[in-house]
């Protein structure tokens, strides 16, 4: 038992960060609040053991630690939080799925947010990411008004912030990451900000998670702030915005923000009821097109509904304006019209980017034009194309989806989405069906064309005689991971593909 203590003792010292999953790059820093609810714990700690534990360890557990996150776990959990309470820690985050409820009595989350300014005299960054009971969000409140060096303060709740309380934030010349949520009256009271702080409002922001009604409210804000650096703009809109709006944002924050710090940019509508498109739904590459100055983005998601009218130019437009995007996400929704996309658009999409990872765009699939662009001497397919959602795309022969796939992103293993119909184009099964058949042809591909990495999956085929056989032998279990080995994904510097000298429109295909 004291050697197990002393081994304890010897990790613990080096333990700095807890709950965290690193990424190569800081913008994918997102993805620690999507994983917990998709990882589970492995091995389920009883609470004797835990007891045991506390009554044991009277001290801190981790006595240089520094940054805690608090994922999924069950609220009577929360009892534990104090033991990792340290002069070092500098950073307290409470991921999703840790909702509580019934967040009452001395070991409440509240009670221990009320004294953590005396247990953590260094903690600068509090974050939650999850909706917490009013009496947490009061004392996170009271937290940020007692922290001498506020560094980031997101807190998830229904209600905006009282004005007293949104220009203290304003005021903090240290804030760098902050969750805001606006109302109407709010966004009317902005200018405000302005003339109540000696500096512009936020002047050393970094990350900021708004919610808003209109998309203007987010201009306003903009506009007070005057010359900013932000790293991450992650917007939710209540009202959908239309292409004017998004223009008029796009031209904003080309204005004021720096064009070498924006790495990420989210704009998100929640798709509360039936979306009926108009003539002024249209959305053209013109209404972005300031947000292609930003040369340095990797995370581009717009989750509103439009009626998005790109074609094979104006993709090509934003792999060249943007080399280093992993996620790429247009039109969540679909484009809601036949997509002018095609095979050989999204062949130099994935030529120019090929650290894409993530993938939603909806495309014309009967095009046969993808050899037109994978013949030519510099191009090579993409290796780092994980997930493919195809959303309302004009789907025809699987084999066609496949062989094009194939061609230009062979390790794509995941295709979603569904398929656009109208009087002249039906589509040729249930998309569920069709997609699936491309994912098990792709599977094959794999198995077939690229023996040095794949030629494990052998194992995996069935014959047409273990498929009659019921009596036979137990076949094995389909592995989890289709791709093959995670490290066949080889960074490449965009700088090292140089654009292929080929015009990508539909009309010159």
């Amino acid at each position: 038992m004291a050697s197990d203590w002393s081994r304890f003792h010897y990790y613990a010292r080096r333990i700095k960060e807890l709950g965290y999953c690193r990424f190569e790059f800081a913008d994918r820093e997102k993805l620690n609040d999507e994983l917990p609810s998709k990882l589970g714990r492995r091995r389920y700690v009883e609470w004797d053991v835990i007891d045991k534990l506390c009554l044991s360890r009277r001290q801190t557990l981790f006595p240089n630690l520094t940054k805690l996150r608090w994922d999924d776990c069950p609220c009577s959990f929360r009892r534990l939080l104090p033991i990792f309470f340290g002069s070092h820690l500098t950073c307290l985050s409470l991921g999703p799925n840790s909702t509580c409820v019934a967040d009452c009595g001395p070991l409440s989350l509240a009670c221990q947010l009320s004294a953590i300014v005396d247990l953590c005299p260094n903690l600068t960054q509090l974050e939650t990411f999850s909706p917490q009971p009013d009496a947490v969000v009061e004392a996170a409140v009271g937290f940020a008004l007692r922290c001498p060096r506020l560094e980031s303060f997101i807190v998830t709740t229904e209600q905006s912030w009282y004005p007293e309380f949104l220009q203290y934030l304003a005021e903090r010349p240290h804030l760098r990451k902050v969750r805001l949520r606006i109302n109407a009256e709010d966004a009317h009271n902005l200018q405000s900000l302005y003339h109540a702080t000696t500096h512009p409002p936020f002047s050393s922001l970094q990350s900021l998670y708004l919610v808003c009604p209109a998309l203007s409210s987010c201009i306003e804000l903009l506009q007070i702030m005057g010359s900013c650096r932000l790293f991450t703009l992650d917007i939710t809109v209540e009202q959908w915005p239309l292409p004017p709006d998004l223009a008029e944002f796009s031209t904003v924050l080309r204005q004021h923000c720096s064009l070498s710090s924006l790495h990420v940019l989210e704009i998100m509508t929640p798709l509360q009821e039936t979306w009926h498109p108009t003539q002024e739904s249209f959305l053209e590459i013109e209404d972005i097109e300031p947000l292609l100055d930003f040369h340095c983005m990797r995370r581009f998601i717009l989750w509103s509904p439009f009626i998005v009218v790109f074609d094979n130019d104006d993709i090509t437009r934003i792999s060249l304006a943007w080399p280093r995007l992993v996620t790429l996400y247009i039109g969540e929704y679909g484009f809601a019209t036949n997509s002018d996309i095609t095979w050989a658009g999204l062949a130099h999409l994935l030529h120019n980017c090929p650290q894409l990872e993530r993938l939603h765009i909806s495309l014309d699939a009967t095009s046969t034009d993808v050899g037109v662009v994978t013949s030519l001497p510099g191009f090579r397919p993409n290796t780092s194309l994980r997930y493919l959602g195809a959303q309302d795309s004009v789907l025809g022969d699987v084999e066609l989806f496949a062989e094009s796939l194939f061609a230009i992103a062979p390790l794509c293993f995941i295709i979603d989405g569904y398929a656009f119909e109208c009087e002249d184009i039906q589509a040729p099964m249930d998309p569920i069906a069709f997609y699936g058949q491309v994912e098990t042809v792709l599977w094959e591909m794999r198995r077939t064309r690229l023996r040095d990495q794949f030629a494990f999956l052998d194992k995996y085929v069935a014959t047409e005689a273990d498929l009659m056989n019921d009596f036979g032998n137990t076949r094995l279990p389909f592995p989890y991971m289709r791709t093959g080995p995670q490290h066949a994904n080889i960074r490449l510097d965009p700088r090292d593909r140089p654009p292929l000298n080929t015009s990508s429109s539909r009309s010159a295909m």
